[in-house]
């Protein structure tokens, strides 16, 4: 990726720590970035699609940085990390009109880790694919709700403990799924 561009991306995730995503202009990140207005267009069209770009290229680190996923927590811990690091950013956006690009990028990147993380645990059940992605939705589901009730809190609770007695609680019932779908298949 080219400096300039991260430059710009860093740059908007600074001013997005101490500014609401609504009240962000193009000027306030040209100016953080002492950069010309054309030099920012070049990148990005406007500022939603830059915050894309940055939703994306962290989601695609977390995706490289971490795994193999061998526990539910091994999956969510990074997402849970990267948010508690990054809460201002994240609450600014959570609070924004551009709070539906968020979800929709976590979704993704939660379904990307669970996908991995089912495909990890089935590897000794002869499983459809069809079965493992009503799986793969399952926990994708209880990540997201989960998650987004936390966000709603303003994180005020911690969510790696939920989480973590959300899949204790499910963990005998996840391999009884694996094996009454591989007896249902047989």
């Amino acid at each position: 990726m080219n400096y300039t561009k991260i430059a710009i991306m860093k740059g908007f995730w600074s001013i997005l720590e101490q500014k609401n995503y609504n009240k962000i202009t193009v000027n306030d990140i040209v100016e953080y970035c002492d950069i010309n207005r054309n030099t920012f267009y070049y990148h990005f069209q406007n500022i939603p699609e830059l915050l894309t770009c940055i939703l994306e290229d962290t989601a695609n680190n977390i995706l490289k940085k971490h795994g193999p996923y061998h526990t539910p927590m091994d999956c969510f811990e990074p997402i849970i990390n990267w948010v508690l690091e990054n809460k201002k950013q994240i609450m600014h956006i959570y609070r924004s009109l551009q709070k539906e690009v968020f979800i929709n990028k976590l979704e993704h990147l939660s379904m990307t880790i669970a996908a991995e993380y089912i495909e990890n645990l089935s590897r000794d059940f002869d499983i459809q694919n069809e079965d493992k992605s009503i799986i793969i939705q399952f926990y994708k589901c209880i990540v997201i709700g989960v998650t987004l009730d936390w966000l709603r809190s303003d994180l005020s609770y911690d969510l790696s403990l939920y989480l973590e007695e959300i899949f204790l609680i499910y963990k005998d019932a996840q391999h009884s799924a694996l094996k009454n779908l591989k007896n249902s298949q047989s």
